[in-house]
């Protein structure tokens, strides 16, 4: 037996061995009492959800809207979910209900009879299968929250009065912000007119005498445990969370795909060029002079307009001055373009312009295409403000006249030293790809200035202090709304220590750790 025919014969074995398994597998797998086992987890995994959409509905409904504005909540489900795993160590739902009545029988009534209506839901939807098990499918066993279960939850929640419910936490929560808000307002004013009167203060010239003069005050610097309200510690713990998900490096979309105005500019002129050939050099000036000075006269024309459009209405002020606020001030940010290297590469190409036009020889400009990545945002920034200057600069006055009138000059004086329309017509390429380098620097310089910047508004729009307050603010809100639905349904036991525990566990302080309350108010969205 050869070495093919042992190949064969192993092949078919495994393939035997691989059926032999599946067959056992299969046989397992048909067996009514594995179905039925199987089943019951399906039931258990209904149970869960059809208890996580009940009280994603009632958050729903809780959520207040607090000075014209209602709390972004996207994916409640999951946001419940991840709620009762935090408050359980990692349990569901299920196990936070159960948990609960055994501790507390007398006062969980109500969040019996939901979950005891919610079983009979899910065990009335799988009545006919656990009968006939035999008759279980794989499609059985994936649980599915139909639109008629659905509106069963919905006669759960009304049946139980958790709808007034949610109606009493609303009012409680949306007091709860809107006190705290205030109260921000209210501290914010004070320290800024304490800011103004100590400013003011001819007394006040060294660092002891203001201490001094905060003691006088009660704003001492002594160390000591400062409490958090419950909404405060929950808005420190998702402003943290919130700021937690700054990534390193955010880079704008962006790209110079067909965004440089001088690309191919090069392979026109040249093809309109071609047929002078076998012309004479004065001919040959004469008529591809106008076709020189109109490609110039066109590129400033276009580099200039890009400018007006997209550089003119920037605010590099404002714009360092938000990113600098933001929470994100040190991440990189990422230049579409590495302006630096076109500026280098421009100004050798136009050095060699005297070897090149005494040669004849014809090189075209290639204009670098790097991205750069810039470590400091804040330098990125400045590099763009020194790029927009460089442009005001040129475009201080926009003769196109002027312009071309220097190129023209520039390529009649090489032209008329050339003997042969072959050289003209080089000369004239020459001459094009010096002002495509010249201009090319300016043209970069627009496309940097216009990635930098909307990187700059992304991170700031995104990861901005505002931005990210509001985020936290929402975060909290719905947080808070889930406490008031655990403590009014007895999920928990929420007596003051409890609240106050609860309170020091979200903000992480630890007794030896002094919170200030400016800081803490200052956290909440003014525009809340």
């Amino acid at each position: 037996m050869d070495f093919t025919q042992n190949s064969v014969i192993n092949f078919i074995n495994e393939v035997n061995k691989q059926r032999s398994l599946d067959d056992t597998v299969k046989a397992i797998n048909d067996d009514p009492a594995i179905k039925l086992r199987r089943l019951n987890e399906t039931k258990k995994q209904g149970v869960n959800a059809c208890m996580n959409s009940i009280f994603a509905k009632i958050c729903a409904d809780a959520i207040p809207e607090i000075n014209g504005r209602t709390a972004d909540t996207p994916d409640l489900d999951k946001v419940v979910s991840d709620y009762v795993s935090r408050r359980t160590g990692g349990k569901d739902l299920e196990f936070y209900v159960k948990e609960a009545i055994r501790r507390n029988p007398k006062n969980t009534d109500v969040i019996k009879n939901m979950y005891e209506s919610v079983e009979r839901i899910v065990n009335k939807e799988y009545e006919d299968k656990t009968l006939n098990p035999e008759t279980i499918t794989e499609n059985d066993l994936a649980f599915r929250l139909t639109p008629e279960i659905d509106d069963k939850l919905s006669t759960v929640i009304k049946d139980n009065n958790l709808d007034d419910l949610a109606e009493v936490i609303k009012d409680n929560v949306r007091n709860t912000a809107i006190t705290e808000v205030e109260l921000a307002k209210k501290e914010k004013e004070e320290r800024m007119a304490l800011e103004e009167e100590l400013t003011n203060d001819d007394s006040i010239t060294t660092e002891a005498a203001l201490e001094e003069a905060l003691r006088e005050r009660g704003i001492g610097r002594d160390v000591s445990v400062y409490t958090p309200s419950l909404f405060e510690a929950v808005m420190i713990n998702k402003f943290n969370e919130a700021a937690k998900n700054v990534q390193p490096v955010y880079e704008t979309e962006y790209t110079l795909e067909n965004a440089y105005v001088a690309e191919g500019v090069i392979d026109k002129v040249k093809s309109a060029f071609k047929a002078k050939a076998e012309a004479d050099a004065k001919a040959t000036i004469a008529s591809s002079h106008p076709k020189f000075t109109a490609t110039i006269e066109g590129l400033y024309k276009t580099v200039y307009a890009e400018y007006r459009s997209k550089i003119t209405p920037i605010n590099m002020g404002k714009i360092a001055s938000l990113y600098k606020d933001s929470v994100s001030s040190d991440v990189q940010i990422v230049s579409s373009v590495d302006l630096e290297e076109v500026k280098r590469s421009s100004a050798e190409f136009k050095d060699q312009m005297k070897s090149l036009m005494e040669s004849k020889t014809v090189k075209r400009f290639v204009i670098p295409k790097g991205k750069k990545q810039y470590v400091s945002g804040s330098e990125a920034i400045k590099t763009a403000s020194n790029a927009v200057k460089a442009l005001d600069s040129f475009f201080a006055k926009p003769d196109v006249k002027s312009f071309v009138n220097k190129a023209s000059s520039y390529v009649t004086v090489k032209a008329n030293k050339c003997d042969n329309p072959k050289d003209v017509l080089k000369v004239y390429e020459l001459a094009v790809e010096y002002y495509v380098a010249e201009l090319a620097y300016y043209s970069a310089a627009i496309d940097h200035v216009v990635s930098v910047v909307e990187c700059a508004k992304k991170i700031i729009k995104k990861y901005g202090n505002v931005s990210v307050k509001e985020s936290a603010f929402d975060a909290a809100v719905t947080e808070y709304t889930l406490l008031n639905i655990s403590k009014a349904l007895y999920l928990e036991n929420f007596g003051l220590m409890d609240i106050d525990n609860i309170a020091l566990e979200y903000a992480k302080v630890e007794d030896t750790e002094m919170i200030k309350k400016d800081i803490i108010k200052d956290m909440l969205p003014q525009t809340a």
